[in-house]
């Protein structure tokens, strides 16, 4: 006969006791477990809550603050306006006061107008008492005046007459002094050949001084005509016209007595007024 273990029948049961207790004691370990994480969970949530009521009552806060924030806004609106109101208020009545100014200065210039109206009233009837009166002595006075004013007027046609030939013979005699003077140029001694001419002798004295002037400090023709136009504008009044030069043609119109044109040796000079 082989040996063949035998097993003990009890033993299988202890084993499945143990087995049984293993099994236990792991779900009551789970259930523990599972009780200990229901327990822990909200107290999450409740945190949660907490934070939102916060966020509630600063939203709540800020609500506050805008509200206060637009009732200043508004007091601030309602006092500008109560200011314009003033502003207006006042210029209303500087309005009035000043129409109530313009209309006491306007009475006042109406009497002084009625004052000086009755003033020239009275004037003009002393005026016209006294012209009645002094008729008879002006009409004799007038004809006096009248025959001393005849006499007067033959005596200044007398005077006239005898200056306007002292005037001629003076003209006559600057004239030849003018025509027969010379003048220094270029180490010798130059006379003007005057060609044609309609000007006072004190005009034609100056215009050849100016000839000889411009020849002597400028060489272009343009210069020569800019220097003696810009004195001869300040010593006889503008608008004096100079052309100067070697070979020219030109037509023009003048003043009577304000033209000359003659020639220093090779140099023609035309000065003329418009």
């Amino acid at each position: 006969m082989s040996d063949q273990p035998v097993e003990n029948p009890q033993s299988e049961e202890v084993k499945q006791e143990e087995e049984k207790k293993e099994e236990n004691e792991q779900k009551e370990e789970i259930k523990q477990e599972e009780e200990k994480k229901e327990e822990t969970k909200p107290e999450e949530p409740k945190q949660d809550e907490k934070k939102d009521e916060v966020k509630q009552e600063e939203k709540k806060d800020e609500v506050k603050d805008e509200k206060q924030e637009e009732k200043k806004d508004e007091v601030k609106e309602e006092k500008k306006e109560e200011v314009k109101d003033e502003k207006k208020d006042e210029k209303k009545d500087e309005k009035k006061d000043e129409k109530k100014e313009d209309k006491k200065d306007e009475k006042k210039e109406e009497k002084k107008d009625e004052k000086k109206e009755g003033e020239e009233e009275k004037k003009e009837e002393e005026k016209k008492e006294g012209e009645e009166g002094e008729e008879g002595n002006k009409e004799e006075e007038n004809k006096e005046e009248e025959n001393k004013e005849e006499n007067k007027e033959e005596i200044l046609n007398m005077e006239e007459e005898i200056i306007n030939a002292d005037e001629e013979k003076e003209e006559n005699d600057e004239d030849e002094k003018y025509e027969d003077k010379l003048y220094d140029y270029n180490g010798k001694q130059v006379r003007p050949n005057l060609l044609k001419f309609d000007v006072t002798n004190k005009i034609k004295q100056r215009s050849f001084e100016l000839g000889f002037e411009s020849l002597k400090k400028f060489t272009a023709e343009k210069e020569m005509s800019e220097y003696v136009k810009e004195q001869l504008d300040n010593e006889f009044l503008p608008e004096w016209q100079c052309v100067i030069g070697k070979d020219f043609s030109v037509a023009f119109s003048f003043e009577v007595e304000n033209f000359i044109f003659f020639q220093i040796e090779d140099c023609y000079f035309l000065f003329y007024k418009l």
